[in-house]
């Protein structure tokens, strides 16, 4: 599905929700920098370290 404007919508969604104020903090990781699994998957590890820098529940605790 390559060139038909995922991050594109995304942003505009996300500038929206902000504009709005419908949330209090947000987060953006783009995953399709690779489709190597093991590098896909060690840039959400370092994604949800950050996350939990910041005070915010990481990825893990919301999903297990």
């Amino acid at each position: 599905m390559a060139g038909v404007g995922k991050t594109t919508l995304l942003k505009q969604v996300a500038q929206q929700a902000k504009q709005q104020r419908l949330f209090t903090r947000q987060a953006y990781m783009n995953v399709s920098w690779t489709r190597d699994s093991d590098k896909r998957q060690e840039g959400i590890a370092n994604f949800d370290k950050e996350l939990q820098n910041v005070g915010l529940t990481t990825l893990e605790a919301q999903c297990g």
